[in-house]
């Protein structure tokens, strides 16, 4: 790994009608957009990740807020209106196969186990249960409600984890069908609105006295591995196989964690030839001692849209940015050669 080496190369920008996250299946990404009224769920062939291709667009009447993968099929939260059950047994053409109505409240986080789904409702004032199988029926069928929570509700194995409030992490199960919390681990001083999980860790963004960045042990979350800060608001946390973590930055930054030292490294930004061409040439700037160190040269350049999701598969990185998806190659001795590759659950 060299750190001052070029570590990505720009294979293919296509254009999309919105989006802020995917999820990846079977050679294909679905992107939707949980912030603003993007109403429709967009489906990027990559069976041939070099030439990625828009093959379908799904429509609905309100914002998608929400979706996950499960058995095949893509759950689609649709604002106010309704919980979709989109197969994708074609991948290329997604259907829409059954849908269970929401009377008028909104999902903003959800996941699958079985026959039922579990999602965050009405930003996190509850987490309800919703039987997928059961269309008919008026749902959720079981809820639990918070005081004060956050919009995400992510999975790990037979668990959930959510923020309840701003300084304490939820850990949810389901027992008989009914959402129960397992355990509460509270963060001292620790205030935090946003958490991404990897492999094995839990990364915390907020702040206290000291830092804006807590890494937590997966499996015993009550254990902090390390501590540091983060220079701006991540977008993505990638976790690597060297007690690191590469950080994509909503100001189109790219950081390096160690968690040993609890320092974070500004490794590069984003830059894009300042040209009305349709495929705009991809600079990488390095930055040296929190310095941007631009190529000599007379080339225009200018910063890229802010990457809002990443993800790692083999040889390639995946990214959106509101209008566009690209593919990226990872170069040898690339820092995300060492990015863990795990499935996409924050999509």
């Amino acid at each position: 790994m060299n750190i001052n080496s070029p570590n990505l190369k720009l294979k293919k920008r296509i254009k999309i009608n919105s989006g802020h996250s995917f999820v990846l299946n079977k050679g294909h990404a679905c992107i939707y957009s949980p912030y603003g009224n993007a109403s429709h769920i967009e489906t990027i062939n990559l069976t041939d990740p070099e030439n990625p291709r828009s093959v379908h667009v799904l429509k609905f009447h309100n914002a998608i807020s929400a979706i996950t993968l499960h058995n095949g099929n893509l759950l689609a939260a649709e604002r106010y209106r309704a919980l979709h059950v989109i197969d994708l047994a074609n991948p290329d053409a997604p259907v829409l196969k059954d849908s269970i109505p929401l009377y008028d409240f909104v999902l903003s986080g959800i996941a699958a186990r079985g026959d039922y789904a579990y999602a965050s409702i009405e930003w996190g004032k509850r987490i309800g249960v919703f039987d997928i199988k059961s269309t008919f029926q008026i749902q959720p069928v079981e809820s639990i409600e918070f005081d004060k929570s956050n919009y995400e509700i992510v999975p790990y194995e037979e668990t959930f984890f959510t923020l309840d409030g701003k300084n304490t992490l939820v850990e949810i199960q389901i027992k008989s069908g009914k959402p129960e919390i397992k355990k509460t681990y509270f963060i001292n001083e620790f205030k935090s609105d946003k958490f991404f999980i990897g492999k094995n860790r839990i990364y915390l963004f907020g702040e206290n006295k000291n830092s804006n960045l807590l890494v937590l042990d997966l499996k015993n979350p009550e254990t902090v591995i390390a501590s540091g800060n983060s220079e701006s608001e991540p977008a993505s946390i990638l976790q690597t196989d060297k007690n690191s973590a590469i950080i994509l930055h909503k100001s189109y930054t790219c950081s390096m964690f160690d968690e040993k030292l609890g320092v974070t490294t500004p490794l590069f930004r984003f830059y894009e030839e300042d040209n009305e061409n349709e495929f705009r040439g991809y600079i990488e700037v390095p930055l040296q001692d929190g310095k941007t160190v631009f190529p000599e040269g007379d080339v225009k350049l200018t910063c890229m849209n802010e990457i809002s999701h990443a993800v790692r598969d083999g040889k390639y990185l995946y990214t959106v940015n509101v209008n566009e998806f690209m593919v990226w190659e990872i170069l040898k001795g690339s820092v995300f050669e060492d990015v863990e590759e795990i499935t996409d659950i924050n999509g």
